[in-house]
């Protein structure tokens, strides 16, 4: 019965907070389109799509990304790396890359330099 429970609980979170973000737009399969500029002033957790180039690598699986309008920071990991059979570490850059992720922040008691966690990564 416990299990029963804690599984409905489970599936009525998950329906709830797709259709929550569903309505306000915040979806991976529905991301907002926005610049590198925009990102930067962008409310943490939203969904965002940006098309531009990975301009060079600052520290591990962070990277300057450049646009018409300006520059960002983004992560994308070593994994999605892999998948696309690229080594960023030995690679020309600029790469022309669209990005689907979620903006994120630092921690409040630090700087909070906003960041694109990168979900899906497609080379153009």
């Amino acid at each position: 019965m416990r299990q029963f429970l804690a599984a409905s609980l489970f599936v009525f979170a998950t329906a709830f907070m797709l259709n929550s973000c569903a309505g306000l737009g915040m979806s991976v399969r529905n991301p907002r389109t926005i610049t590198a500029v925009e990102a930067e002033s962008s409310r943490e957790g939203m969904y965002v799509r940006i098309t531009g180039n990975v301009s060079s690598i600052l520290l591990f699986e962070y990277f300057v990304f450049t646009d018409e309008t300006g520059r960002t920071t983004v992560e994308i990991g070593m994994d999605t790396w892999d998948d696309l059979g690229l080594d960023p570490n030995t690679m020309r850059y600029p790469i022309r890359m669209e990005i689907v992720g979620i903006i994120d922040r630092g921690p409040q008691d630090r700087h909070r330099e906003t960041v694109v966690k990168a979900l899906r990564v497609r080379v153009l």
